[in-house]
């Protein structure tokens, strides 16, 4: 699927013709790097080829650099698409102010979105806006993010926290291994080796303690990265069952990946691997999807600000922006007065989403929640439907279960719910936001 196959799409002709008006503007006469740079990428775009438009790719055929280019070393694409970005906004805030047809870079990408002026409401000149961050800075060409699983201490005496710290960790390694984006190295002794080696590839360090107080079983796993860095510490309380201990093991692990499995599609597709920079967001991101999942008014709307903050730095990260769906749905859905503003946002929000990240399910995800939220059924669940196709994300299957509980389905929706419930037991939050999803009203669209 091609940038012209979405809303707003603009054929390709069309595309072309708007090409030559901008190359031939006096914002970009004088400039030959940055009308090569936009004219390869147009062009390569209309043809159906914008998956390779990579910075090597960029650097080989637009600028001809040879083919032991480095573009870690060599930043020239980086340089030029920051140049190109301000120039195209500066075009159509003066010469192209009337251009019915528009282009412009999503930060941190290198191909073109292309549209119908009328369609992107804004999204010009916020594309081109001085951020902290862009997504060039978040990821760099790799293989994913590599994560080390440590072994968990448990005092020696206390034999039930031994063994069950022990299973624990085995079963976050097995389960690392079946998340998109995550290669999971074992620690040089695997998982009851000493816990100050780590693999030499592990960017991410999974470790943490067992505890035991009577029949009760307290967890604590810390998230660090490679150099120290304390990334995520969550607490996990389980009363010891006996025969209960494996499922356990299986629901604390499955809760804690949920949390901090990857979600953008450049590290799922094994082509990205995140920077330090990155995982310094994704320290804050956690705490404000935390924050969210409490879901009381006052939570949620700290959630926001945190998410606010976070996209103003990185407007490249699309799990931000679903954020700030899922805060603006759950402060509607609770009746503020401000509800009908919060829902449009919310749609405006999740579109801006799914046209910056298509193949991402959660983008499709909170859009279906927001459009749910004006009643649009039909649209809702495509988007939902659309989310599962591109993966199988237990958020996605609760939020797909709300809906179809709330549009009348109710064993459907039963049934999207328990895949979440099964993977999520520790995600008690979750109710509140099913409970509040039976008190919509209809608002205007």
């Amino acid at each position: 699927m091609t940038r012209f196959d979405q809303d707003g799409a603009v054929p390709g002709p069309e595309a072309l013709r708007a090409l030559e008006r901008v190359l031939k503007s006096r914002a970009f006469a004088s400039s030959n790097r940055l009308s090569q740079f936009l004219r390869y990428t147009v062009e390569q775009t209309v043809e159906g080829n914008a998956d390779v438009l990579k910075e090597y790719t960029i650097g080989t055929h637009a600028y001809g650099r040879r083919s032991d280019f480095d573009p870690s070393q060599d930043t020239i694409v980086r340089t030029e698409a920051r140049r190109l970005r301000k120039k195209l906004k500066e075009y159509y805030e003066d010469e192209g102010k009337l251009d019915d047809v528009v282009m412009f870079f999503r930060s941190g990408s290198y191909v073109p979105i292309i549209r119908w002026r009328q369609s992107v409401e804004g999204l010009v000149s916020s594309s081109a806006a001085p951020r902290e961050y862009l997504a060039s800075d978040l990821w760099v060409q790799g293989d994913g993010v590599w994560v080390s699983v440590a072994p968990l201490s448990a005092p020696a005496e206390e034999r039930e926290a031994s063994s069950f710290a022990f299973g624990l960790a085995e079963e976050i390694l097995h389960r690392i291994n079946e998340l998109q984006g995550v290669r999971a190295v074992a620690a040089p002794g695997g998982v009851t080796g000493n816990t100050g080696n780590q693999h030499p590839q592990a960017q991410v360090i999974i470790s943490g303690t067992v505890r035991r107080e009577q029949d009760v079983l307290r967890v604590i796993i810390r998230l660090t990265s490679a150099s120290g860095l304390m990334l995520w510490s969550q607490r996990y309380d389980a009363v010891m069952e006996r025969g209960a201990l494996l499922k356990m093991q299986e629901a604390i692990a499955a809760a804690l990946l949920s949390r901090i499995s990857p979600r953008e599609m450049i590290v799922q597709q094994f082509s990205g691997t995140p920077t330090e920079a990155l995982l310094k967001l994704y320290t804050e991101v956690l705490a404000a999807e935390a924050l969210l999942e409490e879901s009381t008014l006052t939570s949620i709307s700290k959630a926001l600000h945190l998410f606010e903050k976070l996209q103003s730095k990185a407007p490249g990260y699309t799990r931000i922006d679903c954020g700030i769906v899922q805060c603006c749905v759950g402060l509607a859905q609770r009746g503020m007065h401000t509800a009908e503003k919060h829902v449009s946002r919310a749609v405006l929000v999740a579109r801006q989403a799914v046209l910056q990240s298509p193949e991402q399910p959660e983008a499709h995800s909170v859009l279906g929640l927001a459009l749910a939220q004006e009643w649009k059924w039909a649209a809702a669940e495509e988007s939902f439907r659309t989310a599962l196709r591109l993966g199988n994300q237990h958020s996605i299957h609760r939020q797909f279960g709300m809906f179809f509980t709330h549009d009348g389905k109710t064993a459907r929706g039963v049934g999207a719910s328990s895949v979440r419930s099964e993977n999520r037991p520790f995600f008690h939050a979750a109710e509140g936001f099913h409970g509040a999803f039976f008190l919509l009203q209809p608002l205007a669209c």
